[in-house]
C-alpha cells in the first residue's frame, strides 16, 4: 500500500481466506476474508476489516484460477487499491 503497510493474502482451499499486515514499527495485523460476490467479469470478490472498523476488499483477478503469477487487487477504506502477485 501507499502509506507503509505491506500485505501477504493467503489463499487455502481455493479461497481467499485472510490478509496478514506488516508495517516496521506496529505489530502486524490480520484481516479475516469472506467470499462476498463475483463481479461482471467473474472475478471473485472477498471482503473484510482492517483493525476491526475500515473495510477491505480483495478481488482475485485470475477469476478464481489462482497459480503463481496471478493478481489480486486490494483495497482498504481510506487508503486506495494496490495490486499484487501471487507467489505460490
Amino acid at each position: 500500500m501507499n502509506n507503509g503497510w505491506f500485505y501477504t493474502a493467503e489463499f487455502r482451499d481455493g479461497r481467499f481466506t485472510q490478509i496478514q499486515w506488516q508495517r516496521s514499527g506496529q505489530p502486524p495485523q490480520t484481516t479475516t476474508l469472506t467470499f462476498s460476490s463475483t463481479n461482471g467479469q467473474g472475478q471473485p470478490i472477498y471482503t473484510g476489516a482492517f483493525q476491526a472498523a475500515t473495510a477491505v476488499t480483495l478481488v482475485d483477478l485470475s477469476g478464481g484460477n489462482v497459480q503463481p503469477g496471478s493478481q489480486v487487487s486490494v483495497e482498504v477504506e481510506e487508503w486506495g487499491w494496490a495490486r499484487g502477485n501471487c507467489r505460490r
